[in-house]
C-alpha cells in the first residue's frame, strides 16, 4: 500500500535518524566498543543497580545489574527489541493480522511502542493531518480525541451510532459524497481516516459488532481511507467472547491500531 498521499508535508519530509542508525550499531557491537557519537552515558554512573518486584501473586521478578544497565540505557527508537518481539507473538496469538506475516517489501505490519497509547495517536495524528483535511469520529467521540483534533484545523465529520456502535448506513451516507476514484485524486480532499473505539467506546459504553466492523472495513477499502482502532478495553470484555479487531482483518494496511495496558496493568 502506497502511504505517501496520507502524509503531511512534514512528515514526508523527514528522514531517518542518522543517530537511530547509530544505536542499532552500537546495540549489536561488542561491549568493549567505546562509541561516542551517540551520545551514550557510561553505564557504569547509573544510580539504580538492582530492583525487585513483587505482584499480586507474590512472585518477585528480579532485575540485576546487567539488565539494569540495558534498561536505562537508550534503546531503538520501536522500543527494546525483546520487546518488540514479545508484542509481535501477542499480537499473532490475539489477532493474528494478516499484515504480520507479509514480507517487508509486501507491507509487513510494525509495531512502535510510546508512553501510553495517547502519546502513540498523537504522532499518528500529526503524521496524516493538514489543516482543512476531512476526518470521520463515530459520535459521540472520546472528548481527549476531541481536545487532539480541534487544534489541527481538520474538519471533524461525525458518523450516527446506536447501540451496537456506528451505523454502517450513516456512514456510506457521508462517503456518498465523493466517488471511490476521487480517493486517488489529490485535488479532492476525501476522507483520511476514521477514527473509533471500537469496545466500550467512551462514553457511551458501546461495542462494535464483527457484522459492523466487517461492513466498515470494506468501505475503507473502497473509499481508501484508514481505520484508527483505538481499543484500550479489549481486554474488558468479560460477558462474551472477544469481538474479532480491525487489526484481524486488515489485508493491505488500512488499518492504525492503538493498544494499551493502562487499563489491566496500571495507567501510571
Amino acid at each position: 500500500m502506497n502511504y505517501a498521499r496520507y502524509l503531511t508535508a512534514m512528515s514526508a519530509a523527514r528522514e531517518p535518524s542518522a543517530i537511530g542508525v547509530l544505536s542499532e550499531i552500537v546495540n549489536r557491537a561488542p561491549k568493549s566498543l567505546i562509541f561516542l557519537a551517540p551520545g551514550f552515558p557510561n553505564p557504569n554512573t547509573f544510580p539504580f543497580k538492582t530492583a525487585s518486584i513483587t505482584i499480586k501473586s507474590g512472585k518477585t521478578i528480579q532485575f540485576g545489574e546487567e539488565m539494569m544497565k540495558r534498561v536505562l540505557q537508550y534503546s531503538q527508537s520501536a522500543g527494546i527489541p525483546e520487546l518488540l518481539i514479545w508484542l509481535r507473538q501477542l499480537q499473532v496469538q490475539l489477532h493474528n493480522p494478516p499484515t504480520l506475516h507479509y514480507l517487508p517489501s509486501q507491507g509487513q505490519m510494525e509495531i512502535c511502542v510510546t508512553s501510553g497509547s495517547q502519546e502513540g495517536l498523537s504522532k499518528v495524528l500529526e503524521m496524516l493531518i493538514n489543516p482543512g483535511d476531512n476526518v470521520i469520529v463515530n459520535e459521540p467521540v472520546y472528548s481527549g480525541r476531541l481536545q487532539a483534533l480541534q487544534p489541527m484545523g481538520c474538519n471533524i465529520i461525525n458518523v450516527s451510532s446506536d447501540e451496537f456502535g456506528i451505523l454502517p448506513d450513516a456512514l456510506k451516507e457521508i462517503l456518498s459524497k465523493w466517488t471511490p476514484a476521487d480517493s486517488q485524486n489529490p485535488k479532492i480532499n476525501t476522507p483520511k481516516f476514521l477514527y473509533t473505539v471500537p469496545n466500550g467506546n467512551n462514553p457511551t459504553g458501546t461495542s462494535l459488532t464483527t457484522e459492523r466492523k466487517e461492513e466498515i472495513y470494506k468501505l475503507a477499502r473502497k473509499y481508501d481511507f484508514h481505520i484508527i482502532e483505538d481499543d484500550p478495553y479489549y481486554f474488558l470484555q468479560f460477558s462474551k467472547s472477544w469481538a474479532p479487531t480491525f487489526l484481524s482483518r486488515d489485508v493491505d494496511g488500512h488499518v492504525i491500531r492503538a493498544d494499551s495496558f493502562s487499563k489491566v496493568l496500571s495507567s501510571g
